[in-house]
């Protein structure tokens, strides 16, 4: 009789052993956290935050790698417990780095339309400051050259808002250095050109 319980008890042991140990891995939360990562390239992660994005994949391969060693163990022995907590990483990392990168991209974002601003507002300057330009003899080809700068500036202003439409942000920046460059550079001659004029004891007529 003790023998016969004795022989029940490790029949439901083992039950317990096996229905434990022979778990299946996580399959649903795994696939949530693989989509989590693949929808990364949709806000262009690693242009925006590739440090974050970085981290997002090491924390789905620590989830592959948990898999690998669970898979290598009899049946019996697994258990996903951990794994359930590194797919939980994966998925809280994936969401930190998606957000990061949409932080990052507007803020660039912001920055871009700021300095577009800006240098339509120095045009706007040196616009002014050629209108009191004084003219006369050997300054007409200064005049119009300066004139040619800013024409040249309002059409890269152009452009940079083109390049900020379509999120090229970097170009932006380029282009509105340039401008800002060439603006300055007409806006100092101007003033050594109204400059030389009192120097000289004269008021040159201004520039029409």
């Amino acid at each position: 009789m003790r023998a016969r319980s004795f022989g029940s008890v490790v029949v439901v042991l083992f039950a317990m052993v096996v229905s434990v140990g022979c778990k299946e891995p996580p399959a649903p939360q795994i696939q949530e956290a693989r989509v989590a990562l693949d929808e990364l390239a949709q806000v262009a992660v690693d242009q925006w935050a590739p440090e974050a994005a970085q981290t997002a994949r090491q924390a789905l391969a620590q989830v592959d790698a948990e898999l690998k060693v669970q898979g290598d163990k009899l049946g019996f022995l697994r258990d996903y417990q951990k794994t359930l907590e590194l797919v939980a990483a994966a998925k809280e990392a994936a969401i930190a780095a998606k957000a990061a990168a949409v932080e990052a991209k507007e803020k660039a974002r912001a920055e871009a339309t700021e300095a577009v601003e800006a240098l339509s507002k120095s045009l706007a300057d040196a616009q002014a400051m050629l209108a009191t330009a004084p003219t006369g003899k050997g300054a007409e080809a200064d005049l119009e050259m300066m004139k040619a700068d800013l024409e040249a500036v309002s059409q890269a202003i152009a452009e940079a808002k083109a390049a900020l439409e379509a999120e090229k942000f970097g170009e932006v920046a380029a282009k509105v250095q340039a401008g800002l460059t060439r603006v300055e550079s007409v806006k100092t001659a101007i003033q050594q050109a109204i400059a030389a004029v009192a120097a000289a004891g004269g008021t040159a007529p201004a520039a029409q």
